[in-house]
């Protein structure tokens, strides 16, 4: 026969390090980037993942004090979350303006250069036509 509460603390153990791994993977994304959007969902991810280790922590040690820094914990996660939403939402059209402007830049660049490109093949195709040398007519 099973014993509940061993394989209920394997579970929490099995738990936590899941949520161990997982977080770590997070900081990653954190660290890595490549935008402010991506990190600001890796960092609300983190703040997610800390209450649930905490919660799990608690339960395993039978500590409910630690269900108050928990709550604490979300609720900063949350107001970080918030602030970085404020900030995207204050600065989006800007950052949107110049990534138009990047894509329009490159866009505009590499027309110019096949606009380049057929007009240098028309001027040879054009030279092309023409013979090199023209023979003169016969004359009587």
């Amino acid at each position: 026969m099973i014993n509940t509460p061993i394989s209920f603390a394997l579970g929490l153990e099995i738990l936590i390090t899941i949520l161990t791994i997982s977080t770590a993977f997070c900081f990653l994304r954190l660290f890595l980037g490549p935008t402010v959007p991506n990190r600001t969902a890796a960092f609300d991810t983190i703040a997610i993942h800390a209450v649930a280790i905490l919660a799990l922590y608690a339960i395993r040690i039978n500590a409910p004090s630690i269900l108050d820094v928990a709550i604490i914990t979300a609720v900063l996660g949350f107001l970080g979350t918030t602030i970085m939403a404020r900030y995207l939402e204050r600065t989006a059209p800007r950052y949107y303006a110049l990534q138009r402007d990047r894509v329009n830049n490159s866009a505009n660049k590499s027309s110019n250069r096949r606009a380049d490109r057929r007009s240098d093949t028309s001027t040879e195709n054009d030279q092309s036509s023409q013979p090199a040398h023209r023979s003169k007519p016969n004359s009587p």
